[in-house]
């Protein structure tokens, strides 16, 4: 496996604070623990196993699948809500654009405050969107790296980036 040149994705405060971290690191640490290896993901000497049972690492990968699942539930929600209100804000920006013949100081005013309420909800659904974006690949990504793993070498190798990875994303903004 070749070294990653770009920085690991990190997710924000209220995503990271909505998953139960303690669970993951106690997770992946059991996974990195079955196939023999130390935190920096090299086989330990004393643990060296001649067979790597795959439904071990199987059942830990598809607790922390869970517990992400379980996060990106409220977190589709919220870009539900915050895309609905961006639409109406848009919308409300548009009508009083329509009116600002009729009543220019008013509709000018009300335009103004549509566009002020969009520029943070865009944000805001920008951050949700790039969470649930990590949420959803990073488990993908290693589901994929791990089924193509065959020696203890390389379970221990896509477990310690794995964890690597996961630390990085916890490192909220």
């Amino acid at each position: 496996m070749t070294e990653q040149s770009e920085e690991a994705p990190v997710l924000s405060k209220s995503a990271s604070g909505l998953l139960n971290w303690k669970l993951i690191n106690d997770t992946m640490r059991f996974a990195l623990d079955e196939v023999g290896a130390s935190r920096s993901g090299h086989p330990s000497p004393a643990d060296r196993q001649q067979h790597i049972d795959p439904e071990v690492v199987e059942r830990a990968f598809k607790a922390l699948k869970s517990e992400f699942r379980r996060v990106l539930g409220p977190l589709r929600k919220q870009i539900i809500v915050s895309s609905t209100l961006i639409l109406l804000s848009l919308a409300v920006t548009i009508g009083a654009a329509a009116l600002i013949s009729i009543k220019p100081m008013s509709a000018g005013i009300v335009s103004a405050a549509g566009i002020g309420a969009m520029i943070p909800l865009v944000g805001r659904t920008w951050r949700l969107a790039r969470d649930q974006a990590i949420l959803e690949l990073l488990p993908a990504k290693y589901e994929a790296l791990l089924q193509l793993c065959r020696s203890q070498e390389q379970y221990s190798e896509a477990l310690r980036r794995m964890m690597d990875e996961l630390t990085a994303a916890q490192s909220a903004r």
